[in-house]
């Protein structure tokens, strides 16, 4: 994670909570950091939670004080319409499906010129990150554990996939 300077603002024990476990979890330390935002639309940036190829996660607080999960285009992809359209077209698909094993998008925003999601915050560890502390274990996940973190994947998959363009 990528938390704004402390010194600015006094983090409530959730979110020092929160960026702690980012920090050691979810980006690698060799990635390149950009400048965490204060603010992005309406709502509070804590902290940075990942950067991939197309977009950043961010912890957020909306106003009302929950805890989301705000994803922005990356500013060298957001002046192509092709990325800007499959971000789009994924907060759009996204919206429709109604599924426990699929994040909530609550909100596809544009705040200073940058198109954003704002999704549900899952508490947990990634999988990613337990595959990380086994192996620096030197163990390997179950098999039933593999097994079942695939087909609860796929059951997302899934209900992903049997949308239709008419709902």
């Amino acid at each position: 994670c990528a938390p704004r300077s402390r010194s600015s603002t006094q983090n409530t024990v959730e979110e020092s909570a929160w960026l702690a476990y980012c920090e050691r979890s979810m980006v690698d330390s060799a990635e390149v950091v950009t400048a965490v935002p204060q603010r992005i639309g309406r709502y509070r940036v804590l902290g940075l939670l990942a950067t991939g190829g197309m977009s950043e996660l961010y912890l957020g607080r909306e106003p009302s004080g929950r805890a989301v999960v705000i994803k922005r285009i990356l500013p060298h992809l957001a002046r192509q319409k092709a990325f800007v359209s499959m971000f789009i077209d994924e907060a759009r698909i996204g919206t429709m499906i109604h599924h426990p094993n699929v994040v909530e998008i609550y909100e596809l925003g544009q705040a200073g010129g940058e198109l954003f999601m704002v999704m549900e915050l899952l508490e947990g560890e990634n999988t990613s990150s337990l595959v990380r502390r086994a192996i620096s274990r030197d163990q390997r996940l179950g098999y039933g554990l593999a097994a079942h973190i695939v087909a609860e994947a796929c059951r997302g998959l899934d209900a992903a996939h049997g949308l239709t363009d008419d709902g």
